[in-house]
């Protein structure tokens, strides 16, 4: 009796891990989404969860000089640059929905000056384990973003 009992308890722990395994194991942040820039100028991107954008960033008006104070400021707001042709990956992020914002900065119009640009930004859902591409293209005056695989665009 004290066997089959042994046998009982063992059968069914292997089949709760089972389960437990076929549902993705535990809830580990593995998740990515991956900022490819293929605009002509350096990107800007800032991550944020949830469906809002960077407040900060869309509520400064293109063509504000980058100041030492301005770059502070996006550096402490977790903002990454992305030179042209350059990418960045935001890695072990938990399943759920994200926005990237994103902002050309603008150095063709003042000699020795950067100015911001138009911020554009994009709603992603990242599932568990899933690796999402978002590929901004523009420049300062209009950024678009498209986003690989579609159905992670929100």
């Amino acid at each position: 009796m004290k066997n089959f009992l042994i046998a009982l308890v063992a059968g069914l722990s292997l089949v709760f891990l089972s389960a437990v395994a076929e549902a993705g194991g535990g809830t580990k942040n593995n998740g990515q989404i991956r900022v490819v820039n293929n605009g002509s100028g350096t990107l800007v991107v800032f991550l944020n969860s949830g469906t809002n954008g960077n407040t900060t960033a869309i509520n400064i008006l293109p063509g504000t000089t980058v100041t030492t104070t301005l770059q502070t400021q996006f550096n402490q707001s977790g903002g990454r640059t992305v030179t042209a042709g350059g990418s960045t990956t935001f890695t072990n992020l938990a399943a759920g929905d994200y926005t990237l914002t994103g902002e050309y900065l603008d150095t063709t119009t003042t000699e020795g000056l950067t100015l911001t640009g138009q911020t554009s930004t994009q709603t992603v859902h990242v599932n568990k384990g899933q690796t999402v591409t978002v590929t901004f293209t523009g420049d300062a005056t209009n950024a678009s973003a498209t986003v690989s695989p579609s159905g992670a665009a929100r």
